[in-house]
């Protein structure tokens, strides 16, 4: 078992050296954006059961496999649109998904029912690492079944027997972790979202409305809005909406602000300006900001937003366009926020399903 302490400027170096042991059918402990993982092809039987060993997990209990990206996921499991459009909100970020598996991987690493966690992670490191050995990797944690997680590499080496470190070929030191809790598991083998697992962020469905026409979708709003202000009393809200061009995001926007004291036809769609800002008078609210990302085209537009600085008490916030707002990019402001995910479908001319769905 050899130790490569991370150096940035090694960055490249380490990263191929561990592509190398994972080519050859080796185990990797690597740094993630939870904890330690326990990192082998998902493609080899040899290296699933290494892991299994190493691990002593009992026999068809599930792992998950990492990629580098959403563009991977159709590869490996079977997705839908409407998946698709939740994940492209949630991830990369600390989310394993549970999905129909198209049975590429090894088949230990599936569950009984045929599904397959997916985690694409809001971490560098990790997402260079797959991209660079062109195959999944297994995505567990490198604690022993039943034991507590690894942040500290270099304590958990120490209590490892012989026999245990003769199943690792390297492990790669970034020192202690911060110490976040594994991912959150969801399962999505249809089309109802359940929480397995609770991690730092979790994305629990709330409710769920059929609308019939523009101006239900406007008076659903409208309630919701009055009892998430009742709700939160003060601190900042935080809508993110998603859905497909022409589904009804600015119609619900519009519901919600008279909720407000706004008039509807006061809100203007911001699509080419980003954001609107407008005054209200409510007790414990003073500000609404209505933005819409679909003209940013990139992170670091996005960044420039300095979206944070608006995420503040006082203040209601809606996201049109929500997918190019990653959940994990605002897990501090979440925590002091009040937050929601709105999903419109389409389901006909005039029919639409709303989705709400706490963050938390």
């Amino acid at each position: 078992m050899r130790v490569v302490k991370y150096i940035r400027s090694q960055e490249e170096k380490i990263l191929e050296e561990s592509c190398e042991v994972l080519r050859k059918d080796g185990i990797v402990i690597f740094p993630s954006d939870t904890v330690y993982g326990l990192l082998g092809n998902a493609l080899s039987s040899k290296v699933v059961d290494k892991v299994i060993a190493f691990k002593e997990r009992p026999p068809g209990k599930p792992i998950s496999i990492f990629l580098s990206d959403l563009d991977e996921i159709k590869k490996w499991v079977k997705i839908n649109e409407k998946k698709l459009l939740l994940l492209k909100i949630i991830l990369p970020g600390p989310f394993t998904v549970i999905l129909p598996t198209k049975n590429k991987v090894v088949k230990k690493l599936e569950s009984e029912d045929d599904g397959l966690g997916i985690r694409v992670p809001d971490y560098p490191l990790i997402t260079k690492l797959v991209r660079k050995c062109g195959f999944p990797l297994t995505a567990t944690s490198a604690n022993l079944h039943g034991e507590r997680n690894v942040y500290n590499v270099t304590s958990f080496i120490k209590t490892l027997s012989q026999k245990k470190r003769r199943l690792i070929e390297l492990v790669v030191d970034r020192g202690r972790l911060p110490r976040n809790k594994p991912s959150t598991v969801m399962e999505l083998m249809d089309d109802n979202l359940q929480t397995l697992r609770k991690g730092n962020l979790t994305l629990e469905k709330e409710k769920q409305f059929l609308s019939k026409s523009e101006s239900e979708t406007r008076y659903f709003a409208d309630r919701l809005i009055s009892q998430k202000v009742e709700l939160c009393k003060g601190r900042a809200i935080v809508f993110v909406i998603s859905g497909e061009l022409g589904a009804g995001k600015t119609v619900f926007v519009k519901g919600a602000s008279e909720a407000v004291g706004l008039k509807s036809d006061e809100i203007i769609s911001p699509s080419y300006v980003v954001f609107y800002e407008y005054g209200i008078s409510l007790k414990d609210y003073k500000r609404m900001y209505h933005f819409d990302l679909f003209f940013v085209r990139n992170k670091e537009e996005l960044v420039n937003l300095e979206i944070e600085k608006f995420v503040e008490k006082g203040n209601i916030l809606f996201f049109e366009w929500g997918k190019k707002l990653r959940i994990s990019s605002l897990r501090r402001m979440i925590k002091e926020s009040c937050a929601w995910l709105v999903t419109i479908e389409v389901v006909s001319e005039d029919r639409r399903k709303i989705t709400i769905s706490s963050i938390k």
